[in-house]
């Protein structure tokens, strides 16, 4: 029986989570790419549980800033 690790990380997806990609997370000391996503087990504002090959995963969204927010826009809008 393998036990798998589990990391909690505050930091932003930098993309969609899905099954059987992996997951790339942007957070204050850099960013992640974990190995595949095999499992996601809860999303919600607070937080987004997920299991990937190697690790449990808990991620703590970090809130969007009104500049980055407003960036976000203004680049849709383009």
């Amino acid at each position: 029986m393998i036990i798998k690790g589990y990391k909690t990380l505050s930091g932003t997806l930098m993309s969609p989570l899905r099954i059987g990609n992996c997951a790339y997370i942007r957070h204050e000391a850099g960013y992640t790419r974990t190995s595949r996503v095999i499992a996601i087990k809860s999303v919600s504002r607070e937080e987004i549980l997920f299991e990937t090959q190697n690790t449990n995963y808990r991620l703590v969204p970090e809130p969007v800033s009104e500049g980055a927010e407003s960036h976000s826009i203004m680049s849709l809008a383009a």
